[in-house]
């Protein structure tokens, strides 16, 4: 075995152990360690050639012995060691163009052989526009040095035990990304940490859910770090890691557990605790602007708890996009109230900041000050026009490297006129510079995103897949137009290498040349690509698939996929997302021919959106009403008996917290001869729980106590089913609850108390926080009936604190109105009355005008204490007239003693 090994020429000669050496440097650097197979490659290739069998590094060899394609491997017919030099020879390049610059030995693999090269020192002069990019790139945060500054201080603080989240904001190409990365890359190179790196989607805004949340985890649990990450997410967050199991062969034999919201919530802070325990964690949320809101609403949860782990959130975003009713600004002040948000923000650079860059990106250079001035004014202190503008004067030759000496080869007054105006303009330039074959493949690109994939890229447009990956790198390293983000293994084991634009800037140009017809038939065959590589049924990939379907005008397609990523919303409780991706799918419809086919896709779509509004929009809210009529017609169309059992019970509750009891009575009673037709238990108990309940509000108490008690004879509790993610409250937790109502209103305290005890300790059971709310209130309900009104504020309370986190509006007015009259026989009057005020008009705005006779007769009892009796009459007559329009009787005889009150108090 040879010690040392030269390269002809003037390279000298090279040690076997500093070769080793550098081996080893590559594969720690997080590049490799997220790259298996090319770590892999790479040992083999190196270790091979030292050990003196260059000779047989050939493609058959590597194929059977690297990549286990035994001696079936045909090279002709499989390009898998061809592709996947290729991108050994990319990483390889973009390893040694960032840290390894400096390192004393380069590795290379040159093109068409599998024998690396090894070479002393750094390598040769490149050409002058070669080594102005390379300057370019290690200079990147010229003039944020302050900015950077906080970062590191907000990480030592994090590192040290308090979590905190760092927004950095600014207009669009003022370099948020670039100076978050320029830190990433510090911390990667020099301190132990788990780092995850998530983006926010322009395209997938408001649609698919916890996309930049799904980016980090999986990102976390890829690499020789993600073994490890893996392992602890099985056991802190098993729920979590079910949801990145679909195409990861690493990650199979996960049991999925019965989820919830809460229990979701719950597992991704463990998961945080448990990786912070073993090392600082850095969460990069990138686009935040397009953030979804079950995303923004997760943060919230991770950041109310987040005082005590080893967490950064670094956050990118654009201030001027984040405003109004955007998901993400209550979180960022809720957590700047709790000091656990600090907000940099990023001003336009100086004319000083555009000098000092251009000192480190043309080292030596001969430029005029005035130079820098047309620079600055041209740009406005734009970072990233200003990195186009210097690349395009380059390109040209109007600046030019004179034997290491950048100089300027025209009159700075000059330069103004041949320096474009505008960002898009210049991107334009840019763009004409490309080849048509370059250009073919970035626009196919961008119609996938700003992130997308060379496997698809090539697939959708029949191109070689090295091939590809060559003008994408080329694309990387020249022009500086894209950047990899990493490989990944699609579910079909085909690798592909992920892709980024720079800036949303080149993507949007992209994508609006594309002529319309060009525009439609790259989003169907980019479609189908994704689809061949990921499967039909995957999360990750079907709000994407259904966009492309919707661009390219399939909308048979487009539904199809609607449908498939609004179910998988509603399975992970992002509801939000499910009622957008419902009503895109639902458009798509008219333009099909009517069918049996087309009502049973509307159908599908109308169950998962009614549920979806109910949560979102409130139970009484006019639109979900209208959701589940077109539900029950379409049933009825379909003859679908079995789905319009559900379909009923979802109307049956709009209508009860609407007040339209008559129509709910009918409705029950509907239900009840349908769930008999069926001779189906779980329907039968639904249609009794529909009519119990109603009967209850309506005040005939013995026929709501007669149906809610056969429930329990045809199902015991133990016997009752748990509700899944396409439940709201669960059958048996409200009909508990229920009959605990009935017992209070007929006089039977202590039984009352027992059930709702039972129904809290049946939600706590199936940990659902909307059933659990909902027996709480019922509690302190009852609580407050027995006259035992600090308990009942202390169970109030936690109802409402449940309603708050978990977006339960109907819940949380109930339990303030009860509140707000315990408050008032507690002493605390003026308080008490403000709450039920505030819970009155809080209803009328949701249109809920269940228990409304009793709310208002609950007020009226308080102004009593206050000698407000012309108001408290007023209230009581009100009571009375909405109690005979709604039937709602339940608290009539109740009214009418308060009110008989009042006049005593007015007549003495």
């Amino acid at each position: 075995m040879p010690d040392s090994f030269s390269v002809p020429d003037t390279n000298p000669t090279v040690g076997q152990g500093e070769i080793l050496q550098q081996l080893e440097r590559i594969l720690a650097h997080p590049l490799f360690q997220k790259s298996e197979r090319l770590s892999t490659f790479l040992r083999y290739a190196v270790e091979g050639t030292l050990a003196g069998e260059g000779a047989s590094l050939k493609e058959f060899v590597i194929g059977s012995e690297v990549f286990g394609r035994g001696d079936s491997f045909d090279p002709q017919t499989d390009n898998i060691v061809r592709v996947n030099a290729n991108r050994l020879r990319g990483k390889l390049a973009e390893y040694y163009h960032r840290c390894g610059r400096l390192d004393p030995v380069t590795i290379d693999l040159p093109k068409g052989r599998y024998v690396p090269v090894f070479t002393s020192s750094l390598p040769t002069r490149q050409d002058a526009r070669s080594a102005f990019r390379h300057s370019a790139v290690l200079k990147k945060s010229v003039g944020r040095q302050h900015e950077l500054d906080r970062i590191r201080a907000a990480f030592a603080s994090a590192s040290g035990g308090t979590g905190l989240m760092v927004t950095v904001s600014g207009d669009a190409g003022m370099g948020k990304t670039t100076i978050v990365e320029d830190f990433l890359t510090e911390i990667e190179t020099g301190t132990a940490a788990w780092i995850a790196r998530g983006c926010c989607s322009e395209r997938l805004a408001k649609t698919d859910a916890f996309v930049p949340i799904f980016e980090c985890l999986d990102d976390l649990t890829r690499g020789e770090l993600g073994v490890e990450a893996a392992q602890l997410m099985k056991t802190t967050a098993p729920t979590w890691l079910s949801q990145l199991a679909p195409g990861r062969e690493d990650l199979t034999g996960i049991s999925v557990r019965e989820a919830s919201s809460e229990r979701m919530r719950r597992e991704f802070v463990r998961f945080f605790e448990a990786l912070s325990a073993i090392r600082p964690v850095i969460l990069f949320l990138d686009d935040l602007h397009w953030a979804d809101a079950s995303t923004c609403d997760l943060l919230a949860y991770l950041g109310s708890r987040m005082k005590d782990i080893r967490i950064l959130i670094v956050a990118t975003y654009r201030l001027s996009d984040v405003f109004g009713t955007h998901p993400f600004l209550p979180v960022r002040l809720a957590l700047e109230r709790r000091g656990a948000c600090q907000e940099i923000l990023l001003e336009f650079l100086t004319l000083d900041d555009v000098e000092c860059y251009l000192n480190h990106r043309f080292p030596a250079h001969t430029f005029l000050r005035e130079f820098a001035g047309v620079v600055h004014q041209r740009t406005e202190g734009n970072p990233l026009f200003m990195c186009d503008l210097l690349s395009f004067l380059v390109d040209r030759q109007i600046l030019i490297d004179q034997e290491g000496h950048w100089q300027l080869n025209r009159d700075a007054a000059e330069i103004r006129k041949v320096i474009p105006a505008g960002t898009q303009s210049m991107i334009r330039l840019q763009i004409d510079q490309f080849s048509d074959e370059d250009r073919r493949i970035l626009q196919c690109a961008a119609v996938q995103g700003v992130e997308f994939d060379s496997a698809v890229v090539s697939r959708a447009l029949s191109i070689d897949p090295g091939e590809v990956e060559e003008r994408l790198q080329a694309l990387e390293r020249v022009h500086r137009f894209v950047h990899s983000l990493g490989e990944r293994q699609f579910p079909d084991r085909t690798f592909s290498i992920r892709y980024r634009f720079v800036h949303v800037f080149y993507q949007n140009a992209l994508y609006t040349d594309l002529a319309p017809t060009r525009r439609t038939s790259h989003s169907l065959a980019v479609a189908e690509s994704l689809i061949g590589l990921t499967g039909d049924t995957g999360r990750a990939v079907a709000s994407e698939v259904a966009l492309l379907f919707e661009s390219g005008r399939d909308n048979e397609r487009a539904s199809q996929y609607f449908l498939l990523a609004a179910r998988h919303a509603a399975r992970v409780f992002a509801y939000p997302e499910a009622v957008i991706l419902c009503e895109r799918g639902l458009s798509a419809l008219p333009s099909l021919p009517e069918s049996p086919e087309r009502d049973s896709r509307e159908l599908a779509f109308s169950l998962t959106l009614g549920i979806a509004q109910m949560a979102t929009r409130g139970y009484a809210a006019p639109e979900v009403e209208r959701t589940h009529r077109r539900s029950r017609e379409l049933c009825l169309r379909l003859n679908e008996t079995r789905r319009l059992v559900r379909v009923l019970w979802g109307l049956h509750t709009c209508l009860v917290n609407a007040g339209k009891l008559v129509a709910a009575l009918e409705l029950s009673r509907e239900m009840r001869q349908v769930a008999d037709a069926l001779a189906d238990q779980a329907a039968i108990v639904e249609s009794l729980h529909a009519l119990g309940t109603t009967l209850a509000f309506m005040g005939d108490l013995v026929g709501a106590r007669e149906a809610l008690e056969r429930i329990f004879a045809l199902s015991p509790i133990g016997q009752h089913k748990s509700c899944g993610s396409l439940c709201l409250l669960d059958t048996c937790v409200t009909s508990l609850s229920m009959l605990a109502r009935v017992l209070a209103r007929m006089g039977f305290l202590d039984e009352a108390i027992d059930k709702a005890a039972a129904s809290r300790d049946r939600a706590n059971r199936l940990d659902h926080p909307p059933s659990l709310a909902y027996a709480t209130f019922w509690v302190g309900w009852i609580r407050h009936a027995r006259g035992e009104h600090a308990e009942a504020c202390c169970d109030l309370e936690t109802a409402m604190a449940l309603s708050r986190t978990h977006g339960l509006p109907q819940i949380l007015e109930w339990g303030r109105v009860v509140r707000g009259s315990s408050l008032t026989h507690l002493g605390r009057v003026a308080e008490g009355i403000s709450e039920i005020r505030e819970s009155l008009d809080n209803q009328s705005a949701m249109r809920c005008l269940l228990e409304r006779p009793y709310c208002l007769t609950l007020l009226a009892e308080a102004l009593l204490l206050v000698n407000g009796y012309p108001e408290a009459l007023a209230l009581c007559d009100e009571a009375l007239k909405i109690a005979r329009e709604t039937q709602g009787r339940s608290f009539e005889a109740e009214t009418h003693r308060v009110r008989g009150e009042i006049l005593v108090a007015l007549n003495g």
